[in-house]
C-alpha cells in the first residue's frame, strides 16, 4: 500500500502554567481511538477506517502505514522498538516487526469478535479481550490458543503487573462494574465484585502503577484505585466530572507515578501522587470532543487522541510538561541555537528560574552541582521536542553557597553560575 505523508498544519503553542495540552493536528479525517509510544517521538495511533497512523517527530507528522477497509481499529501496543500489534473489529489483529514499514494478519482465529484491547504479556504471549467474552492468548504469530471462556461479558481492557513473571497477576475491567483478577497467568480468574458498592458503570480501562497499585477508570466519572494488587478497590473520582474516562496511562515522576485519564467532551484529569488526589487539565484551544486514547511515554511528553467531531480530522493534544509542575514550554518555536540563560532572580532564595534552549529533538539534561563539582540535583533528564524552556529550582534542601547548573543535548554543553542565599 502507498504510504500517505500527512503534515502537521496547525500546532497551537502555550504557556502550560494555565493550559497543560496543546492541539496538534494529524489531518486524519476519522477518529483515533488509542495511540502507543515506544519514546517520546516514536509512536502509533489507531482509529476508524481500519487506519494505523506513525510519527517519528513528537506527533509534529504523521503518515499512514495501514489501512485495512470495512474495518475499525480500537487498540495499538508498542513492544520493544520495532515490533507493534493492534487489534480491532471483526477479528483484526495485525502486526509490524520493523517499526510499521510492513504490517501482517495475526490469524485471527474468530472474525466475527470485535476485540477491544490487545497486550504482550511480559512472559512473551499476546492476551486480547473483546466483546460478548472474547478472550484470546496468542504465545506466537499466527498462533492461538482455545478462547478463554471464564468470562462471559464484554471486556473492555487488561493489564499486567510489573513483576507478572514472579506474581503472575493481571487485571482485566469490564462491562457493568465487573473487575476480574488472576495471580495464575489467567488459568483462574476471580471476580471482584464492586456491585455491592453500587458500582455498575462501565470499566474502560485499567492501568498498573507499580506491583500492588492499580487504576481503573470508566463511565460517569469512575476512578478506581487497588493497593493490593486488585483484591479490592476504593473510588478515587471526588465528584470532579460525571463524563465518560476512557483511557488512563501513568508515567513516574520521581517519587510517585503521574497518572492521566481522559474521556469525553474534552475531560482531562491528572493525579501526581499514584492516582489518590486528581484535578481537572486545561487545554488551548478548549475542545469537547470525546478523547478515547492517552500515551505518556515520558515525564515531558504526552499524546491523546479521540473522535473527529465537528471538526476535519480526529482530535490530538500533546503536551510536554502535563507530569512536571516545575518546567514549562515557553515556546515551541524552533531556536536557531541552544541556549543557556542566566537564572532570574540571583541570588535567589529559595526559588529561581532558568531558561534554556532546545535545538533538536534528543535527550535534555538540566543538573545543579555544588562547589566541589558534586551533582546535588537532577532537574531535567528526559527527551525534549524543540523549543524554549523555563524551569522553576526550588533550592529549599540546599545550603547556602555558590551553585552551578549545567545544560547538555547532544553535542552542547553550558554551564553557569547562581547564588543562593537564605
Amino acid at each position: 500500500m502507498k504510504k500517505i505523508i500527512l503534515s502537521l498544519l496547525l500546532f497551537v503553542s502555550v504557556n502550560y502554567s494555565s493550559a497543560q495540552w496543546s492541539s496538534g493536528n494529524t489531518n486524519f479525517p476519522y477518529s483515533l481511538f488509542d495511540v502507543s509510544f515506544h519514546n517520546p517521538s516514536f509512536g502509533f495511533a489507531v482509529g476508524e477506517q481500519g487506519s494505523v497512523l506513525r510519527t517519528t517527530d513528537f506527533g509534529q507528522n504523521w503518515e499512514v502505514v495501514l489501512n485495512v477497509p470495512g474495518k475499525w481499529f480500537t487498540s495499538v501496543h508498542h513492544f520493544g522498538p520495532t515490533s507493534i500489534i493492534a487489534c480491532g473489529s471483526y477479528g483484526a489483529v495485525y502486526l509490524s516487526n520493523n517499526s510499521g514499514d510492513s504490517w501482517t494478519e495475526n490469524g485471527f482465529p474468530d472474525f466475527t469478535k470485535h476485540l477491544r484491547s490487545i497486550k504482550l504479556a511480559p512472559t512473551g504471549q499476546v492476551w486480547t479481550v473483546g466483546y460478548d467474552g472474547a478472550f484470546y492468548i496468542s504465545p506466537s504469530p499466527n498462533v492461538w490458543f482455545p478462547p478463554v471462556t471464564q468470562i462471559p461479558f464484554t471486556m473492555h481492557s487488561i493489564d499486567f503487573s510489573p513483576q507478572f513473571i514472579f506474581d503472575l497477576t493481571a487485571i482485566i475491567a469490564a462491562t457493568d462494574g465487573r473487575v476480574y483478577r488472576t495471580s495464575n497467568s489467567g488459568t483462574n480468574w476471580n471476580y471482584i465484585n464492586l456491585n455491592q458498592f453500587g458500582i455498575y458503570d462501565y470499566l474502560n480501562s485499567v492501568k498498573f502503577l507499580t506491583n500492588n497499585i492499580a487504576i481503573i477508570v470508566g463511565n460517569n466519572g469512575r476512578i478506581l484505585k487497588t493497593t493490593n494488587a486488585g483484591l479490592t478497590w476504593v473510588n478515587k473520582n471526588h465528584m470532579l466530572t460525571s463524563e465518560h474516562l476512557r483511557d488512563v496511562d501513568a508515567v513516574f515522576n520521581g517519587a510517585n507515578y503521574t497518572v492521566v485519564a481522559v474521556g469525553d467532551n474534552g475531560t482531562i484529569l491528572r493525579s501526581a501522587d499514584d492516582g489518590e488526589t486528581w484535578t481537572l487539565q486545561t487545554m488551548m484551544p478548549a475542545t469537547t470532543r470525546h478523547l478515547y486514547g492517552v500515551a505518556l511515554p515520558s515525564l515531558f511528553n504526552g499524546y491523546i487522541v479521540g473522535e473527529i467531531g465537528s471538526s476535519a480530522t480526529a482530535a490530538f493534544f500533546m503536551s510536554s510538561t502535563f507530569g512536571a509542575v516545575n518546567i514549562s514550554n515557553v515556546s515551541s518555536t524552533v531556536p536557531d541555537k541552544y541556549e543557556l540563560s542566566q537564572n532570574y532572580p540571583n541570588p535567589f532564595n529559595p526559588e529561581t528560574k532558568i531558561k534554556f534552549s532546545v535545538l533538536n529533538s534528543e535527550l535534555v539534561k538540566l543538573s545543579v552541582f555544588d562547589m566541589l563539582g558534586r551533582e546535588v540535583k537532577t532537574l531535567v533528564n528526559e527527551n525534549l521536542a524543540p523549543g524554549q524552556y523555563e524551569y522553576t529550582f526550588n533550592g529549599s534542601g540546599l545550603n547556602s553557597g555558590t551553585y552551578f547548573y549545567k545544560l547538555t543535548s547532544g553535542s552542547f554543553t553550558q554551564t553557569k553560575k547562581m547564588l543562593l542565599i537564605k
